[in-house]
């Protein structure tokens, strides 16, 4: 709401609003996913000693029967910081970029690795929950940086 009264603060707005959709849609989105695949953590599944046979298939409309594990929640929000790496982009700041790309893939890594030494989930889900955030984080930053390319088109390399 404060940028549409202080000026400086309006090339934020779009940057912010992306930020703000990415991390909100990303949870909404991986939650939602829990309740419909059968993946199940690996201390539930019998092989490693827990209650739960492998399953069969990969998804299920009976929330009862889903897994509750892909994609991994707390890995969704360590890699909800990669829309930083986007904010760089959109504004147009290179080191902001690849300082928000470490921030983002250190933060994911880093809650994975705990919720993977817990054994709460398998790598794999670890890494859905990065490629879900890594989309949706494209979709929501991409017309600002389209748009910021019309905005301001590539140099001409000069050939001497």
């Amino acid at each position: 709401a404060g940028s549409y009264r202080i000026a400086a603060w309006r090339r934020w707005r779009g940057v912010a609003l992306a930020v703000a959709a990415t991390c909100l849609s990303g949870q909404l989105l991986i939650t939602q996913l829990k309740h419909h695949t059968m993946l199940p953590r690996p201390y539930d599944l019998e092989t490693l000693g827990g209650y739960t046979p492998y399953p069969v298939d990969w998804w299920t409309w009976a929330r009862a029967r889903a897994g509750g594990a892909l994609p991994s929640g707390h890995a969704g929000a360590g890699y909800a910081l990669l829309t930083l790496y986007f904010a760089g982009w959109a504004l147009g700041r290179p080191a902001w970029r690849w300082s928000g790309l470490a921030i983002g893939v250190a933060a994911g890594a880093g809650f994975s690795a705990v919720r993977i030494l817990q054994g709460a989930h398998f790598l794999s889900q670890t890494i859905w929950s990065a490629a879900l955030m890594w989309l949706l984080a494209a979709m929501f930053f991409y017309p600002l940086i389209a748009g910021r390319a019309v905005e301001f088109p590539p140099r001409a390399h000069r050939v001497s």
